[in-house]
């Protein structure tokens, strides 16, 4: 445990060993990923937080970290990883082997962390404060947009009209099949017959209307 005793003295005084150090569930993710790629030299696909009594760790190719298991804090965080640098680093050993690989790498991590300011919020995205928004100016603004869409419409729908009636004044009238002839009737041209017994007359046609 004298091993143990002095990694966990790197944490700053008064802090319970970190414990009393909390972090947000963003503030857990990027440290992980940041630790796992200092450590290991290796990036994290996938990092989520959790919460509750469920414990840190991989599975099915998610890192999980919970920054409040057992009020654990930063102290949870860096323990829980160094264990999974340990075991990538060192496969096959065991967590808390007498050549102390385990709590060297504990120790590198904590001193890391106070040392870059991470307790200190460093790791704390700043997050913009919401715009109010006004539902019923929302509201009158889209049936603005609205109207000047429709109106845009009826201009196109008014200049289309005026076309087709100026074209329309263009065409001729359908009423043109000469004096005296109505529109739709048909017209039969025959050969005008002669004197009584002589035939019909090749030079002369008569016309009949049905």
């Amino acid at each position: 445990m004298a091993k143990y005793e002095s990694v966990n003295g790197q944490w700053p005084a008064g802090t319970r060993e970190g414990r009393d150090l909390k972090l947000t569930p963003q503030e857990a993710i990027t440290a992980c990923k940041l630790l796992w790629r200092k450590f290991t030299g290796s990036k994290l696909a996938r990092v989520k937080a959790t919460s509750g009594r469920r414990r840190g760790g991989f599975k099915r190719g998610v890192l999980y970290v919970n920054p409040n298991r057992w009020n654990g804090g930063w102290h949870e965080v860096v323990h829980m990883m160094s264990h999974r640098v340990a075991f990538r680093l060192h496969p096959g050993s065991k967590a808390h082997d007498r050549k102390g690989r385990h709590a060297f790498i504990e120790r590198q991590m904590i001193e890391h962390v106070v040392r870059s300011g991470w307790l200190d919020g460093k790791l704390l995205r700043k997050t913009k404060p919401k715009a109010t928004v006004d539902p019923k100016a929302v509201r009158a603004a889209r049936v603005a947009a609205r109207i000047k869409l429709w109106e845009a419409k009826k201009r196109r729908a008014e200049n289309a009209l005026k076309k087709l009636q100026r074209s329309a004044r263009l065409l001729p009238s359908a009423n043109k099949n000469g004096p005296g002839r109505k529109s739709g009737a048909a017209l039969i041209i025959t050969p005008r017959r002669g004197a009584p017994g002589a035939g019909a007359d090749p030079h002369h046609f008569e016309e009949r209307r049905l």
